[in-house]
Protein backbone atom coordinates (compact mmCIF):
# COMPACT_ATOMS: atom_id res chain seq x y z
CA UNK A 1 0.00 0.00 0.00
CA UNK A 2 1.15 3.59 -0.50
CA UNK A 3 3.37 5.18 -3.03
CA UNK A 4 6.42 3.35 -1.41
CA UNK A 5 5.49 0.10 -2.50
CA UNK A 6 4.18 1.29 -5.71
CA UNK A 7 7.34 2.22 -6.74
CA UNK A 8 9.41 -0.37 -4.77
CA UNK A 9 7.46 -2.66 -7.31
CA UNK A 10 7.67 -0.90 -10.35
CA UNK A 11 12.00 -0.79 -10.02
CA UNK A 12 11.84 -3.96 -8.80
CA UNK A 13 9.70 -6.82 -9.88
CA UNK A 14 7.51 -4.86 -12.24
CA UNK A 15 10.95 -3.55 -14.12
CA UNK A 16 10.12 -6.20 -16.87
CA UNK A 17 7.55 -3.21 -17.83
CA UNK A 18 9.90 -0.63 -18.13
CA UNK A 19 9.58 0.87 -22.05
CA UNK A 20 5.74 -0.63 -22.32
CA UNK A 21 3.18 1.24 -24.41
CA UNK A 22 -0.30 2.66 -22.65
CA UNK A 23 -2.97 2.89 -24.54
CA UNK A 24 -6.16 4.78 -22.84
CA UNK A 25 -9.49 2.59 -22.61
CA UNK A 26 -12.81 4.16 -22.29
CA UNK A 27 -15.01 1.56 -21.00
CA UNK A 28 -14.43 0.74 -17.24
CA UNK A 29 -17.67 2.30 -15.80
CA UNK A 30 -15.70 5.46 -15.92
CA UNK A 31 -12.15 4.36 -14.02
CA UNK A 32 -8.89 4.95 -15.87
CA UNK A 33 -7.89 2.34 -17.61
CA UNK A 34 -5.65 1.12 -20.13
CA UNK A 35 -4.12 -1.65 -22.73
CA UNK A 36 -0.47 -2.37 -21.70
CA UNK A 37 1.81 -4.01 -24.47
CA UNK A 38 5.32 -4.62 -23.59
CA UNK A 39 8.25 -4.53 -26.21
CA UNK A 40 8.48 -7.71 -27.58
CA UNK A 41 12.26 -7.49 -28.29
CA UNK A 42 14.35 -4.73 -30.54
CA UNK A 43 12.20 -3.74 -33.75
CA UNK A 44 9.72 -6.31 -32.76
CA UNK A 45 7.44 -3.96 -31.97
CA UNK A 46 5.11 -4.51 -28.90
CA UNK A 47 2.65 -7.37 -27.36
CA UNK A 48 -0.32 -7.05 -25.23
CA UNK A 49 0.06 -7.44 -21.73
CA UNK A 50 -2.43 -6.76 -19.68
CA UNK A 51 -5.93 -4.46 -19.27
CA UNK A 52 -4.94 -2.21 -16.35
CA UNK A 53 -7.93 -0.41 -14.57
CA UNK A 54 -7.16 1.90 -11.74
CA UNK A 55 -9.67 3.03 -8.62
CA UNK A 56 -9.09 6.58 -7.23
CA UNK A 57 -9.87 7.17 -3.87
CA UNK A 58 -9.90 11.41 -3.61
CA UNK A 59 -7.84 12.16 -6.60
CA UNK A 60 -5.19 9.15 -5.14
CA UNK A 61 -4.55 5.77 -6.47
CA UNK A 62 -6.23 3.23 -4.19
CA UNK A 63 -6.23 0.08 -6.34
CA UNK A 64 -4.46 -0.86 -9.40
CA UNK A 65 -6.03 -4.31 -11.23
CA UNK A 66 -3.89 -6.16 -13.97
CA UNK A 67 -6.07 -8.35 -15.99
CA UNK A 68 -4.14 -10.59 -17.88
CA UNK A 69 -6.34 -12.61 -19.79
CA UNK A 70 -5.50 -10.28 -23.27
CA UNK A 71 -6.68 -13.08 -25.97
CA UNK A 72 -10.30 -12.56 -24.36
CA UNK A 73 -10.74 -9.04 -23.50
CA UNK A 74 -8.73 -7.01 -25.74
CA UNK A 75 -10.92 -7.80 -28.84
CA UNK A 76 -13.46 -6.66 -26.55
CA UNK A 77 -12.56 -3.18 -26.33
CA UNK A 78 -11.36 -3.32 -30.33
CA UNK A 79 -7.60 -3.38 -29.49
CA UNK A 80 -5.26 -4.94 -31.66
CA UNK A 81 -3.37 -7.51 -30.03
CA UNK A 82 0.00 -6.27 -31.76
CA UNK A 83 1.43 -2.96 -32.03
CA UNK A 84 4.33 -2.00 -34.00
CA UNK A 85 7.64 -0.75 -32.87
Amino acid sequence: QGPAAIRGWLTGPGAGCAGSRLVPVAACGGAPAFAQYRLTGPGQGFHAWSLTVLELDRGRLAAWNAFLDVEALFPLFGLPVRLAA
